[in-house]
């Protein structure tokens, strides 16, 4: 879109300028505030009791239709038996996009709750992957990450961002996925020895990626907390345990 210009007037100094204003891309997903409701049939609330309405159902509308503005603190001294209830609203109206959900579920992260401890994404194949790490791990969330990885466009750069993502518990990369090698874990191997990266990842899935060698088992032996390594397809599947000595990974079932 071309820009659009203004004359504009400076009346402390007297000086008269052009002001140009060009429209450009968000360099914020869109999708963290998506959501499929529509605050219509709350802009139109009418109290069906007699009066006024209640403190509570007026807060609950102000929030409701100012979802973007909500904030972690926003709820440091709400009790759950209230956030509960505002949370269902949310949900009622199909307002509860993801960050609203990343709100709550940190703010209420100890109640036993399915539709906060839980949530399940799919991002677009065009979905601009540089966004998604710090999306998924913002500082208003301390939840776990399981990633799914199924394109095959992502850039060696798109997979460098991975160490950005603090709370990834699982990665799972499969099918059409962008093919892993030993230089891509050798990357993150050493993003972990000089940068703590993935301090949270237990589990990691690798499926058809035979440019794994046997190389790198010693390298992923180095993070801290990866407990299971589920590999189909790699070069060293078939491997004797006797080679397998000395990588820091013990066979389990073939």
């Amino acid at each position: 879109m071309p820009p659009t210009k203004h004359v504009e007037h400076d009346s402390k100094s007297g000086l008269t300028y052009k002001e140009s204003q060009v429209k450009v891309r968000s360099m914020l997903p869109d999708w963290i505030d998506k959501t499929t409701g529509c605050n219509r049939e709350i802009k139109r609330f009418r109290n069906k009791g007699r009066g006024v309405p209640s403190l509570e159902a007026m807060a609950t509308r102000c929030l409701l239709l100012n979802a973007k503005e909500l904030r972690l603190d926003t709820f440091e001294n709400v009790p759950w038996v209230l956030g509960k209830k505002i949370w269902e609203e949310f949900r009622k109206h199909h307002l509860d996009s993801f960050r609203v959900w990343q709100i709550f579920a940190n703010a209420y992260s100890k109640e036993k709750h399915p539709h906060i401890q839980y949530r399940k994404l799919i991002f677009n194949p065009w979905e601009r992957f540089f966004l998604i790490p710090q999306s998924l791990n913002p500082p208003y969330f301390n939840g776990l990450t399981y990633l799914t990885i199924t394109s095959g466009d992502l850039t060696p750069a798109d997979l460098s961002l991975l160490p950005q993502l603090a709370n990834l518990a699982v990665l799972s990369m499969s099918g059409g996925a962008t093919k892993v090698n030993d230089i891509y874990i050798q990357t993150w191997h050493n993003e972990v020895i000089e940068n703590s990266a993935f301090p949270k990842l237990r589990v990691l899935y690798f499926a058809h990626q035979p440019r794994v060698t046997v190389n790198s088992l010693p390298l992923l032996a180095a993070f801290p907390m990866l407990k299971a390594c589920h590999m189909t397809g790699a070069s060293f599947v078939d491997t004797t345990d006797e080679e397998l000595s000395g990588t820091g990974w013990q066979r389990k079932g073939r």
